[in-house]
């Protein structure tokens, strides 16, 4: 019998301090197992052919222990509760890319409000990690965001029931708002609000993005930077 829920999150060398940081944002919301895998899974993973698609390979590794797998991006910060993601009721649930510019949405077949970025997916399907494990070493060359363009043209054949995290109704924002956005974060009532909507993950995506810096980059109101500050200690 497969154990409930389990989170993971790849972190080489240069990301381990990072997905340090994550961790202790993680545990202030929840006491959910984590897995980290480090450098020598991730050298283990390219070894074995799966260059750059670490994401499927891994969580079709858990699937086979727990019933619900989350991924986690190691430049995050957990800001708040993350219920939403501990219901039964999906095959697969993300958060919407980079909002309010959709970067990253490049797929022709699936609309910018439906494409998710993989920094945060949680699935309690064992079959959807192992066909996107499969399609990642079949298809991934021919995407420009690789392994997440190949999650999403999965996702879009209507084989999964698919939950968005933070669609405009939810009230939330789960890791997908943008950089033109951050300026407007505040502190309502001891959470990080944008919009009218808590943001319960803020994801630092981005390859030239320098992760965690946010009391140097003048784009975070202090007092936000200030609570970033208290959830990763």
């Amino acid at each position: 019998m497969k154990k409930p829920i389990c989170f993971f999150t790849i972190a080489s060398n240069e990301y381990r301090p990072y997905a340090d940081k994550m961790m202790n944002s993680l545990r202030k919301f929840t006491d959910k197992p984590i897995r980290i895998y480090g450098q020598a899974d991730i050298d283990k993973a390219n070894k074995d052919g799966y260059l750059g698609s670490w994401y499927a390979y891994f969580g079709a590794i858990l699937s086979k222990e727990y019933e619900l797998v989350i991924n986690i991006d190691a430049d995050s910060i957990v800001l708040d509760n993350i219920e939403e993601l501990f219901t039964d009721n999906y095959d697969v649930a993300g958060t919407l890319s980079n909002y309010p510019t959709n970067q990253g949405a490049s797929l022709p077949n699936v609309p910018t409000n439906k494409y998710f970025n993989i920094g945060l997916l949680a699935s309690r399907s064992e079959k959807f990690w192992n066909d996107w494990k499969i399609l990642n070493l079949k298809n991934m060359k021919y995407y420009y965001y690789g392994e997440q363009d190949v999650c999403n043209s999965l996702l879009a054949t209507g084989e999964y029931k698919v939950k968005i995290l933070d669609h405009e109704q939810s009230g939330f924002f789960y890791g997908g708002v943008g950089r033109p956005f951050w300026p407007l974060f505040k502190m309502v009532n001891d959470k990080v609000v944008c919009e009218n909507r808590i943001v319960k993950i803020i994801h630092f995506a981005g390859k030239y993005i320098k992760k965690f810096e946010y009391n140097e980059s003048g784009l975070f109101d202090k007092k936000v930077c200030e609570y970033f500050d208290k959830v990763i200690a």
